[in-house]
């Protein structure tokens, strides 16, 4: 997880971050996101998908 800031067409910040979920039939897979107003903005948003990553793994069995 590591979120990085940069600069629109328009001259304002944006938060970006990439998020590693594991590997997918050998590869590596992460789910990428942009386009936040602020890193409190981009770090729920990695909250909210931690949480349901770890509710998919829970509900399908194994």
């Amino acid at each position: 997880m590591n979120i990085q800031s940069y600069k629109k067409k328009n001259g304002k910040t944006a938060y970006k971050f990439r998020f590693y979920i594991g590997k997918v039939q050998g590869k590596d897979r992460y789910i990428k996101r942009s386009g936040f107003d602020s890193k409190a903005e981009a770090r729920s948003a990695i909250t909210q998908i931690t949480i349901d990553l770890n509710k998919r793994q829970i509900a399908s069995p194994s």
